[in-house]
């Protein structure tokens, strides 16, 4: 009986051994643009706001058809959902200022805001514009041009802030609809305000909508919606490099299901 104990265990191992060595390899691998180096942040001119009214506000429509298929109403998701409220007090913020306003944030509409907060700052950005502003709520700078900032050109949307807090550095990305592109700044230090290496990836199979990222120790992982496309994507950008300002970035392509 021991013996077929000491077997079973050992055929465990092995085989958790072998299912943790599987990996995915991407479907395609892009290599990123280097535009450069910006100067501070803080050195860009300051938007003047304009006055507007909800008739002057630019509807972005996200195309996309909802795959309603993928929930079904019988599903025990939808059956379970919450109806009352937790018994655990939410705790209250510990600071409340404002941010962007329809006039700063050049009337688009949703504005799609963003931010991140770091040990000393919390970065701020919307559709068309970011601010940066210091724990206590008072403004740095902005608001900034997200499109004269991230140099592509355009303003539309879809702005993702994130703190990378392994490297103490900030990351700001901005889609590019008419080149199916992202546009990814990195803060050459831990200074929000100063300045950053802005890259460029173009997405071979469509536009990359919705993206939203997430950090690991081996690069910068990100999802997209791609309008038209079967499936969407895992992206993995090479982070390391983009830290250092290197050229050439790898951006790998995983497909979802």
């Amino acid at each position: 009986m021991k013996i077929k104990k000491l077997l079973f265990i050992a055929m465990l191992l092995v085989s958790c051994s072998i299912y943790a060595q599987e990996t995915n390899s991407p479907s395609e691998v892009v290599i990123g643009s280097f535009r450069g180096m910006t100067i501070p942040l803080r050195d860009f001119p300051t938007l003047t706001t304009n006055n507007f009214s909800s008739d002057d506000m630019i509807m972005i429509v996200n195309e996309a058809i909802v795959q309603e298929s993928l929930i079904s109403p019988t599903s025990t998701v939808i059956q379970n959902l919450q109806t009352e409220e937790g018994g655990i007090t939410v705790m209250p913020p510990l600071q409340n200022f404002i941010g962007f306003n329809a006039n700063e944030s050049g009337g688009y509409y949703p504005p799609d805001p963003t931010g991140a907060v770091g040990p000393n700052h919390y970065l701020h950005a919307v559709n068309s514009a970011v601010k940066i502003f210091d724990k206590n709520g008072n403004l740095l700078l902005g608001p900034t041009s997200l499109n004269s900032f991230l140099g592509n050109g355009s303003n539309n949307g879809d702005p993702i802030v994130l703190y990378d807090q392994l490297a103490d550095r900030w990351m700001v990305s901005e889609f590019g609809a008419a080149s199916n592109s992202l546009s990814i700044g990195i803060s050459v230090t831990n200074d929000p305000t100063g300045n950053y290496y802005v890259y460029d990836y173009v997405h071979p199979n469509g536009f990359p909508d919705y993206p939203h990222y997430g950090l690991w120790h081996d690069g910068y992982y990100c999802t997209v919606n791609i309008p038209g496309y079967s499936g969407n994507d895992a992206l993995v950008f090479e982070r390391e490099v983009m830290l250092n300002g290197g050229d050439n970035p790898q951006m790998a392509i995983f497909s979802l299901p």
